[in-house]
């Protein structure tokens, strides 16, 4: 779904299989350096930077493929939307913003095909500001200040550090099979 009516806007785009419906508990994930190892691609700075998509489409994912989609099945399962939230790049034209959304979709096809809904928004916007669910929601995200403005305890949203991938699949276990991680 795009919206063109600013030029904000027209770079907020998603990819959504399903409907959020009023009382739906969701996950949310940060893609770059959270699901996506864009910092571990060399000159990954320096070719965005220059306006290059190249780092967005070859990054590998920061977890095991067969794992995550177990986990995902499973939190679907016991009724979890979930989703990603991912800023574009700092200072993006619109035209790097097409071809950086672009890029980022193509790769949660590739990698995460089962997540429900992928909005790519522009960098800096809150990100409780880009979703639909706003109770009953957690963000798991590397950046502190997205978890500190994420976390409103009145509307049971919470936000766990995916700077430590074993501790994120640990609370995801939890979530997905009512066990922590062996």
């Amino acid at each position: 779904m795009k919206n063109t009516k600013t030029d904000e806007t027209e770079s907020t785009m998603a990819m959504t299989s399903a409907a959020v419906a009023d009382g739906t508990k969701a996950i949310y994930f940060d893609m770059d350096g959270t699901l996506a190892d864009l910092y571990g691609v060399d000159g990954w700075l320096d070719e965005a930077s220059a306006g290059s998509t190249r780092p967005y489409d070859v990054a590998k994912p920061m977890y095991d493929e067969t794992r995550m989609r177990d986990t995902i099945d499973a939190l679907h399962a016991r009724g979890w939307h979930i989703g990603i939230i991912t800023w574009l790049f700092h200072g993006s034209t619109p035209e790097y913003a097409r071809a950086v959304t672009t890029s980022k979709l193509a790769w949660c096809r590739k990698h995460l095909p089962a997540v429900d809904e992928v909005k790519v928004v522009p960098y800096g916007m809150p990100k409780q500001c880009a979703v639909d669910v706003q109770s009953n929601a957690i963000l798991f995200d590397d950046d502190e200040r997205n978890l500190d403005a994420w976390v409103d305890r009145k509307h049971n949203r919470h936000a766990v550090s995916a700077s430590d991938h074993q501790m994120m699949f640990a609370a995801l276990n939890l979530l997905a099979f009512g066990e922590h991680d062996g």
